[in-house]
């Protein structure tokens, strides 16, 4: 592959209007970040997870509207206009899941990241909390 052929990150414009408010150092980080792996809420109903990278790829499910997923690579694919994330593999669930985090065609956001992958999060199949892959001390440390 040649350089010209890698993925290029997206950068968006913030939509900070500047109205004084002094920014806390992790929201200027999030701020320069654009859509790099994290957190990231789903804006759209019905946001299909698919098998592949493409959109013609088998669909797996469909997100609803409000769900966090936690996207671990981002893509942009320029044959099929979208910016496409992996979603973190999780127990039952398939390793290689994607979904459209935008389209480059018309600017249509999916699914906007709302942070880290760092942050706690809930384990669906276990219902504790953890940190990074461990349980946390509210959690009890109990799996």
């Amino acid at each position: 592959k040649s350089a010209r052929d890698a993925p290029s990150p997206i950068s968006r414009l913030s939509s900070r209007a500047s109205g004084g408010s002094a920014m806390t150092a992790w929201e200027e980080e999030e701020e320069e970040a654009g859509d790099v792996p994290g957190v990231y809420l789903v804006l759209h109903e019905g946001t299909a997870v698919r098998s592949g990278i493409s959109i013609s790829s088998e669909r797996l499910r469909l997100l609803k509207r409000g769900e966090q997923v936690r996207i671990v690579e981002v893509f942009e694919y320029k044959r099929q206009q979208r910016l496409r994330g992996r979603i973190e593999a999780q127990e039952g669930q398939p390793a290689r899941s994607w979904i459209t985090i935008l389209s480059t065609e018309d600017d249509y956001r999916y699914a906007e990241r709302v942070g880290p992958l760092q942050v706690a999060r809930t384990s669906m199949i276990r219902g504790s909390t953890t940190t990074a892959g461990r349980p946390s001390p509210a959690a009890g440390g109990a799996s």
